[in-house]
């Protein structure tokens, strides 16, 4: 164990020896996914995932870039800051 006092505060520091065992895992099963376009993701086994798209994330991000250069434009501490 080390104890160390720099200008920031009192630090502690110390080791340990664990034993690691490892388990083996419960299934060795595979899955392949194809990522399209219709389907966010159709897996190896045939079962086809669907998810929100990206769409409405590229919108905020749109939003979000008009309301900067708007702000960017006024100046600091005013009424429509």
């Amino acid at each position: 164990m080390t104890i160390s006092s720099t200008a920031d505060g009192w630090f502690v520091s110390f080791s340990m020896d664990v034993e690691v065992s490892m388990l083996p895992s419960k299934s060795q099963a595979r899955c392949g996914v194809d990522l399209g376009i219709s389907a966010l993701a159709t897996l190896s086994n045939g079962e086809i995932r669907y998810w929100d798209t990206p769409k409405p994330l590229q919108q905020k991000l749109r939003q979000l870039a008009r309301y900067q250069r708007r702000l960017v434009k006024k100046v600091k501490r005013s009424k429509g800051y």
